[in-house]
């Protein structure tokens, strides 16, 4: 004998749980972006990101798949459409920037690239 399968085991799996929505307040978030201004590594990058998901409400892919292209500081805009690939059920549309956000992208654009 070689010690090899010949069927499938049964295997017992626990009920899925509950999905959980959970969201930061406001002082978790200001910890958050605090330590990621801090941080030496991703102080660039990290806090703008930040900044996107919190007024934005963007999903990750929608952010980290946006080009300055699509960043109109002078009107205030966004679109988070993808140039050439159509349009998916979740739809990524254009939003306005808040102070915020637009304070931040303009101090990172020039080095960003």
């Amino acid at each position: 004998m070689t010690n090899q399968l010949t069927r499938g085991a049964a295997v017992w799996l626990p009920d899925r749980p509950e999905p959980r929505d959970v969201w930061l307040t406001r002082s978790e978030f200001a910890r958050l972006l605090w330590a990621a201004l801090k941080a030496p590594k991703a102080r660039g990058h990290l806090p703008l990101f930040l900044l996107l998901a919190i007024y934005t409400g963007r999903r990750k892919e929608a952010i980290l798949s946006l080009r300055w292209a699509n960043v109109d500081l002078v009107n205030g805009t966004i679109d988070f459409r993808r140039s050439g690939q159509s349009e998916t059920n979740k739809k990524r549309g254009t939003v306005s920037v808040s102070r915020q956000v637009a304070r931040a992208s303009s101090a990172t654009a020039p080095w960003l690239g």
